[in-house]
């Protein structure tokens, strides 16, 4: 056993990054079209008028394969940052600069546990059970009540906002100097358009609307507006991890990693 791995302290191995990250986003872009047509396909026409298939790729319910996507994005984007992370560091950046990308990772894995567990969402069912059993202290219930989306935007949309900015104005500093900033501009427009529809679908006025234009049922409007607000948020973290690769490949470029016991 040890003949045959005698020679490997003289192994080397060259990954192509630019070509690795070309077809790891080529094939989250493939995953994610597939799985917009398949709900489609399952929504709107009578071909496979199987339930249980319909339950696993619609799209606009958790627990199903559009939801492992969110997940698993979310989470690839919390480790490449975290890789990141680690290489500045010992590249000796400055502290600041250092737990900025450790903040985002963090941010990044709670988004794939938020997504996998709907913790946001189950905020909002929280306040809204006190706000229906009339809990809230000094009259709160009944001003929160006129709230006009979904209550979860009062909880955590401040957060998510806050998170936002520091991301844009953190990555825009990091990635002009390496000409990415491109790669940042549409994800952060899909992000905030994302929660936009959001905050539309829950005051329920443009589904109302968009029924009586199209014709349209009630339902398929919610399942459309639904479809588009999850593919763009889908779409904006795939780009993101786009660009945190790009980023995790410049700095890394022609550097040797060792591994030690």
């Amino acid at each position: 056993m040890k003949k045959e791995y005698e020679n490997l302290d003289r192994v080397q191995y060259i990954v192509e990054t630019d070509k690795v990250v070309h077809w790891i986003v080529v094939c989250f872009v493939c995953i994610e079209f597939a799985l917009i047509l398949l709900d489609l396909i399952l929504a709107f026409t009578p071909w496979i008028p199987v339930i249980e298939l319909q339950k696993i790729f619609d799209m606009t319910r958790e627990r199903s394969t559009g939801t492992w996507l969110s997940v698993t994005l979310s989470l690839l984007c919390g480790i490449a940052l975290l890789m990141i992370f680690f290489a500045v560091k010992a590249c000796g950046c400055p502290k600041k600069e250092a737990v900025g990308w450790f903040f985002l990772s963090v941010f990044f894995v709670y988004m794939s546990v938020d997504d996998a567990a709907w913790i946001h969402e189950r905020s909002g069912d929280f306040l809204d059970r006190l706000v229906s059993s009339n809990a809230l202290p000094y009259g709160l219930s009944s001003i929160v009540g006129k709230f006009p989306t979904y209550y979860w935007f009062l909880i955590m949309g401040p957060f998510f906002a806050a998170m936002g900015l520091f991301m844009l104005s953190f990555l825009w500093q990091r990635f002009g100097k390496l000409g990415l900033r491109k790669y940042i501009i549409f994800p952060m427009i899909g992000l905030a358009g994302a929660l936009l529809i959001d905050f539309a679908e829950g005051t329920g006025r443009g589904i109302w609307r968009l029924k009586t234009v199209t014709g349209m049922s009630e339902r398929s409007v919610f399942h459309l507006i639904r479809l588009t607000e999850e593919s763009l948020e889908i779409l904006s973290i795939i780009l993101l991890l786009l660009a945190f690769m790009k980023y995790l490949s410049i700095i890394l470029k022609d550097k040797h990693i060792l591994i030690s016991k």
